[in-house]
């Protein structure tokens, strides 16, 4: 299944953006631009469909057990696998609230600046 998935390393404010290419109860495989140190703790937001309650997502935390740059010429794509520690289910805005600090902005909004396209 693929989702689009806000992900933080362990240490830093800022967060990176891919996408899922497979998800378990305890494993979560994304594609990305940045390519994380195995062994790495990470909290991981997965956006889910819209529903009548608002935006909702996925909210994990876990630990990068494997990462690999992509051997496709021309590509940018990272593949790191996490192993997933915890795992529950809130509303966006509450969970960008919650795991960003303060002093950084989030975009919450649907009209977020990197969409799903931009990220294949």
């Amino acid at each position: 299944m693929q989702l689009p998935v806000r992900y933080r390393l362990d240490g830093e404010r800022e967060w990176h953006y891919g996408m899922t290419e497979s998800l378990s109860a305890v494993e979560t495989v994304v594609s990305a631009f940045s390519l994380p140190q195995a062994g790495t703790a990470v909290t991981m937001i997965l956006s889910l469909p819209v529903t009548a309650e608002g935006l909702g997502c996925l909210v994990g935390q876990g630990c990068i057990k494997e990462a690999v740059d992509s051997d496709v010429a021309g590509s940018c794509e990272s593949r790191f696998a996490v192993a997933m520690a915890s795992c529950k289910v809130d509303r966006l805005d509450d969970a960008l609230r919650e795991h960003t600090p303060q002093e950084f902005p989030f975009p919450s909004s649907p009209s977020d600046p990197v969409s799903v396209a931009s990220i294949h």
